[in-house]
């Protein structure tokens, strides 16, 4: 994993060196991180995603009280219109089956699954300067997560959702210089996680997560080579305030969660078998996050979680319809 993230660092620091070496393309290619489809065309990506989670809980004495271990399947799907040619219109959505596995330290493990379908995520981008005569792209864009299914934790003998319970919504803006053979591609963005509530099926009570703001910036680096290969590397990191928890509405919260940081690096290996139509790869993402911790407890049990990762594999095609 370590030397994965490594090269997952050192590819954009390549691609950064050789895009300001070669003079800009104002060509548009499917496998771009930085691609707009033209007026008239209609993209999907299509991504089947594997991933393994886990974490330790932290009890207020100090004492790890319990390691949860995650397993989840995802398809995930994505179109996209182009309005204009600097104007694109985007809907996607996945459907998740998810187990979680508790009490790992004792030999009464709990296992309980959850399904569906996410809440489905609207977005926007807007091509405020074009590459061509400029030396690089500048794009602005937005997105939506509305509150359309409801948030319910498993129990061992009931099925959860997978579902936020609550709405999202973020502004952000992008920076790219595209050549011939590389990408570079950095953005910022600020998203709002809106106050979200949760119903846990094994006893009916609700848990009520208070909203909280967040800066993501990011950082892409491709190299197309071999004439249909491209090598892609993704870097992300996420800063987030604080915010209240509070149990079956309770006043006042019983908690302040302190959100750590939140790292991703990705690394990944793309085909075009149908060039700038049909497009195939397979990716390794690996997340990792400082410990989150909870204070102001009234009746709150958890101090902390620690050790908090996940590895995901994805399948991904990206296709344009002209």
């Amino acid at each position: 994993m370590r030397k994965i993230t490594l090269a997952a660092l050192a590819l954009p620091l390549l691609t950064a060196t050789a895009s300001f070496a070669e003079s800009p393309d104002s060509g548009r290619y499917l496998s771009d991180p930085a691609f707009l489809p033209k007026a008239g065309q209609i993209e999907g990506r299509t991504e089947l995603i594997q991933s393994n989670s886990s974490y330790d809980l932290i009890d207020t004495n100090g004492t790890k009280s319990d390691i949860i271990k995650g397993e989840g399947l995802m398809l995930r799907q994505m179109v996209g219109y182009g309005v204009t040619d600097r104007f694109t219109l985007r809907l996607t959505d996945d459907y998740a089956l998810e187990t979680q596995y508790d009490n790992q330290l004792t030999s009464t493990q709990d296992k309980t699954k959850s399904s569906g379908l996410h809440d489905p995520k609207i977005s926007a981008a807007y091509r405020l300067i074009p590459q061509g005569k400029n030396p690089y792209n500048l794009d602005l864009s937005g997105f939506f997560k509305p509150t359309v299914f409801r948030a319910q934790e498993a129990s061992t003998d009931k099925h959860g959702t997978v579902a936020n319970g609550g709405a999202t919504y973020g502004l952000g803006a992008a920076v790219s210089r595209v050549n011939k053979s590389f990408t570079l591609r950095g953005s910022m963005d600020v998203v709002r996680y809106e106050q979200a509530t949760s119903k846990h099926l094994s006893d009916g009570s609700t848990t009520t997560t208070g909203g909280r703001t967040a800066l993501d910036l990011g950082l892409q680096g491709q190299w197309r080579f071999l004439r249909r290969m491209s090598l892609d590397a993704d870097l992300g990191y996420e800063m987030s305030t604080s915010n209240k928890i509070g149990n079956n509405g309770s006043t006042p919260w019983g908690a302040t969660q302190d959100n750590g940081d939140i790292f991703k690096g990705s690394l990944g290996l793309a085909y075009d078998f149908i060039p700038e139509r049909l497009i195939g790869g397979l990716y390794y993402e690996y997340t990792q996050a400082d410990k989150t911790g909870y204070s102001d407890l009234n009746n709150f049990s958890v101090s902390k979680m620690t050790n908090q990762r996940e590895d995901a594999y994805i399948f991904r095609l990206h296709y344009l319809f002209r």
